[in-house]
């Protein structure tokens, strides 16, 4: 009786299993095999779409990217519906810097998930698609997809998002709701303040830019940050505002400071010798 029971579980498993694993669903259920767990496998079923898809993931992770384009390409003609293959083909083209063909691949997959935003990788998609139209500076395109993506996530990343799309589509008051936005989900985040105050600089208000900037610093400080590459600029682009309002003892002193954040960077900078090469 017991065995029996395991069978009809078992078998129940698997039909569930199948049945997460089909259409959309099927390429986010698959876990990566050892790579001669995969050949055998391949060579048992040369036709498993997935199988595939998952040698193309592992070649794509050892930066193989040709021949998991290839791997991909594969696995689409063998399962037209597979739209996790049209995204990892996306991110394999984008390594390469083929934007065009990436976004092409990425609305493939946008399509199959069209309407099915509970789909695990629905939002991935929408994503990709809007940085391909932001690196192919389609932001008339890229703006309904970031207004997606805010109504669901509401993180700070996708209102700063937005906003910097906004703005490229001369939405400025709108840019700056949403940058009040993302700083309100996330007050200490130092990006978010250095970018609000990019905002005012393009807006020529020096004043609110100096501000956001300051608040910036503030927070680097607080937290002891070691970001040495951002920190300077934070004192170039405050002294530039100070310029601007006619501060010049000011200016003059975030220079310095800007001056010492640099030099600093070799006292923080790790030794390359024979032992850690």
């Amino acid at each position: 009786m017991f065995n029996r029971n395991s069978a009809v579980c078992a078998l129940l498993a698997t039909c569930l299993l199948l049945l997460v694993s089909s259409t959309v669903g099927r390429a986010y259920a698959q876990k990566l095999m050892s790579w001669p767990q995969l050949n055998k496998e391949m060579a048992e079923r040369p036709n498993d779409a997935n199988l595939w898809l998952m040698k193309g993931r592992i070649l794509a992770k050892t930066f193989e990217d040709k021949d998991a384009i290839d791997c991909f390409t594969k696995a689409i003609q063998l399962d037209p519906g597979l739209f996790r293959a049209y995204i990892c083909r996306g991110d394999a083209y984008l390594t390469f810097e083929k934007t065009a063909e990436a976004l092409h691949d990425y609305a493939k997959a946008q399509a199959i998930l069209k309407g099915k935003p509970e789909v695990m990788g629905y939002f991935d998609v929408q994503l990709a698609v809007a940085k391909c139209y932001k690196t192919l500076k389609q932001f008339s395109l890229e703006l309904p997809i970031r207004k997606e993506l805010v109504k669901r996530t509401g993180s700070a990343n996708d209102w700063a998002a937005l906003a910097e799309c906004q703005m490229q589509n001369k939405l400025v008051k709108e840019a700056s709701i949403s940058y009040q936005n993302a700083i309100k989900k996330n007050p200490a985040q130092i990006d978010l303040h250095r970018q609000y105050g990019e905002y005012f600089s393009t807006l020529g208000d020096y004043a609110n830019s100096a501000q956001e900037f300051s608040r910036a610093i503030e927070l680097v400080i607080a937290e002891h940050a070691q970001d040495i590459s951002g920190n300077f600029r934070l004192y170039q682009r405050r002294a530039d505002c100070y310029d601007k309002l006619g501060r010049t003892a000011l200016a003059v002193q975030d220079r310095r400071r800007a001056q010492n954040w640099q030099e600093s960077i070799f006292d923080v900078a790790p030794v390359q010798d024979a032992r850690n090469r």
